[in-house]
């Protein structure tokens, strides 16, 4: 018998092609597995652990005889380089109730076809599985992103300039909204403009969706892998196997912000 319990069952979805009439979107509903993983990381790297002097300079030489270094503790401090998410992975077990075509083979074959491309009936050009930009909102897209880009890098010019001013041994915690404690003294705020994924979403079609029981969302993530092993146990009627175990290996569109994961782990209804 097939479960009903939304606690229980994985939803993948992917929304209706508006550039092919009658697109409906697929959807694969199917129970949810023992157990699955999430995990992130942060690259770090020393890029000033050397100094601001070539290593292999006179004065570093000379530094090196009397044993020291020009370089100082400040300058060894780990730089945030980028952070991401692991491939995810869930696994799925397809097994007949009353008819194999349905119960299994339909739901493989739509798991699959997240996988593969299509054919644009109009240019006979091959067209992405997954999500993909509106080309009708490239110019809007580009003079959203370039305003966005300009007022950053002014932001950071700012900054520089500002750096001989900070106070010695200090982090100029006042300026980076961290109190005593450590904790930032901001709150994580709605991404905005071009540079948070909600523009880009918005700017998105064949978005594919991923829902996990009821503890966890993604909203718009790219389906990498889909592998499938038939056990050949066949129906006697169809010559059709009636289990199948499947692996669908998907990552988010994105790289996940403070506020993405907050929002996929927020209690689902």
């Amino acid at each position: 018998m097939a479960n009903t319990n939304p606690d229980y069952l994985v939803i993948i979805k992917q929304a209706a092609d508006p550039s092919v009439a009658g697109s409906t979107g697929i959807t694969v509903t199917a129970n949810l597995p023992e157990s699955f993983a999430f995990d992130s990381s942060a690259d770090y790297a020393t890029p000033f652990a050397q100094g601001l002097f070539n290593g292999s300079g006179a004065l570093a030489q000379i530094a090196a005889v009397n044993g020291k270094r020009l370089t100082a503790q400040a300058l060894t401090a780990q730089i945030w380089q980028g952070s991401n998410e692991s491939d995810l992975m869930l696994d799925f077990d397809f097994y007949s109730d009353t008819d194999p075509q349905t119960d299994v083979i339909q739901p493989v074959l739509n798991l699959l076809r997240l996988t593969a491309p299509s054919i644009d009936p109009t240019t006979g050009m091959l067209k992405s599985p997954g999500p993909r930009i509106d080309l009708g909102d490239t110019a809007a897209i580009l003079s959203a992103l370039g305003n966005q880009l300009t007022n950053s890098a002014s932001q950071v010019a700012t900054a520089a300039q500002n750096f001989p001013n900070a106070k010695p041994g200090t982090m100029n915690a006042e300026n980076a909204n961290i109190s005593s404690s450590g904790a930032s003294n901001t709150p994580p705020t709605a991404q905005a403009g071009a540079g948070g994924a909600d523009f880009w979403k918005g700017k998105i079609s064949n978005q594919i969706s991923v829902r996990i029981g009821r503890y966890a969302f993604f909203d718009s993530v790219v389906i990498k892998n889909v592998q499938k092993t038939y056990d050949n146990e066949l129906d006697a009627q169809t010559g059709i196997p009636y289990h199948v175990k499947v692996s669908v290996r998907f990552a988010p569109l994105t790289v996940l912000t403070q506020d993405d994961i907050i929002k996929i782990f927020a209690s689902q209804s």
